[in-house]
């Protein structure tokens, strides 16, 4: 089967890893590079960076919606594929003159793809399937009409916790299973029918982070199993009234409330960790807090933080520290 995949970042890749085992990735779709560390240097996404190493043509778009007030298509900076730009490995226009290369762009193309600027990519590609997970952006129609089916891996046991913090919002509302679906993808917010559903426990103490790197794993034999039995499948209808939602997490909301419960408490922390982490106030100083537990006394107790511009440390060596330099 001829793949299209599209993710970025590292908890896509397992799923990568399987497909690129038993089918053709004829290319990789992942988000532009950023700015990161200190430097602010350009880094690929951990996806972008496997495809180089597989020499599997990578797709940068910085938007798959171009600009019909200035009748023009998107050309993004530094997106290769991208109407304008060559591809290693892909027939230039000087070889192919149906390419659509450096030398295709042509005014009446430029009109007939002025809001549908990826088109050209799915066209040249020309894949069975487009494989979608955590690729960070809604698909717009014109994707989704393409003859090809896109199939999205969701981090979440639909029609439970649609949206972008599916993992994050389960913890964090003490829920004690989650899972994997794969769906057919369609122009609502993970509301596509729903092919196949793996389940796994919430494990006591399990932060976001390892839960995503587990998830990361059973996303991968999600798709896998999905792919090997799509004709066989019969697609299942969500159910929208016992719909919730996972917004994203914010850094307004990460401070902890000490009013509430200490297990709803240590909740929000492991939901928190490692990204954007729990915030606490300790006089003028704002603590993240990475973990907390509940002792004999029934009573909340904090274990690890990092102060301001410091490493990270136990919470009673910083207070240990604060008493000192008091």
């Amino acid at each position: 089967m001829k793949i299209m995949f599209m993710g970025t970042p590292e908890i896509a890749i397992p799923a990568l890893e399987i497909l690129h085992k038993k089918h053709e990735i004829c290319a990789i779709v992942t988000q532009a590079d950023k700015p990161r560390g200190r430097g602010h240097k350009l880094t690929p996404t951990p996806v972008a960076l496997w495809g180089e190493a597989h020499n599997i043509p990578v797709i940068k778009p910085a938007t798959l919606v171009g600009d019909t007030a200035l009748g023009r298509p998107c050309i993004e900076g530094n997106s290769p594929d991208i109407v304008g730009y060559a591809v290693p490995g892909v027939p230039s226009s000087k070889d192919n003159p149906n390419s659509v290369g450096a030398n295709s762009v042509r005014p009446h193309f430029e009109e007939q793809h002025s809001n549908q600027p990826f088109l050209p990519n799915i066209q040249q590609y020309a894949p069975d399937i487009i494989v979608v997970v955590a690729y960070g952006k809604i698909l717009p129609k014109y994707i989704l009409d393409f003859p090809q089916k896109c199939i999205n891996i969701h981090f979440s046991l639909l029609p439970k916790y649609r949206g972008a913090a599916p993992v994050q919002r389960a913890i964090q509302n003490g829920e004690v299973e989650t899972g994997v679906c794969s769906m057919l993808m369609d122009e609502g917010l993970d509301t596509g029918d729903i092919l196949h559903t793996i389940k796994t426990p919430i494990l006591e103490g399990e932060t976001s982070g390892e839960l995503f790197n587990r998830l990361a794993f059973i996303g991968a034999e999600c798709v896998d199993y999905t792919l090997d039995n799509l004709e066989s499948i019969i697609p299942l209808q969500q159910d929208d009234e016992s719909a919730t939602y996972a917004p994203m997490l914010t850094k307004q909301e990460s401070f902890i409330d000490f009013e509430k419960a200490p297990k709803e408490i240590i909740n929000h922390i492991r939901a928190f960790n490692p990204h954007p982490v729990a915030r606490m106030y300790h006089g003028d100083d704002i603590l993240k807090v990475f973990s907390a537990q509940i002792n004999n006394d029934n009573e909340l107790q904090i274990l690890e933080v990092q102060p301001p511009n410091k490493a990270k440390m136990l919470y009673s060596d910083f207070l240990r520290g604060k008493k000192s330099s008091g």
